[in-house]
């Protein structure tokens, strides 16, 4: 399955869940070393759409923030 180019990212998605610290599955502290911060969530929106370009997904489960 190829993701579309003008694939919905959700801004929740990005600012909610993906740049926030948690203390289980914190995914922040990895992408802040990509330089990825709550300041700048279009530049991570950018990189996501840029690194689906030419990949294929498989979708593996739906939880509270989407696919």
């Amino acid at each position: 399955m190829n993701i579309p180019k003008d694939a919905l990212i959700p801004a929740a998605k990005l600012t909610k869940y993906l740049l926030v610290p948690k203390i289980k599955d914190d995914k922040s502290r990895y992408l802040a070393r990509g330089g990825f911060d709550q300041s700048n969530p279009e530049i991570l929106d950018a990189a996501i759409r840029r690194a689906i370009e030419n990949t294929e997904a498989n979708i593996e489960r739906v939880g509270e923030y989407g696919i």
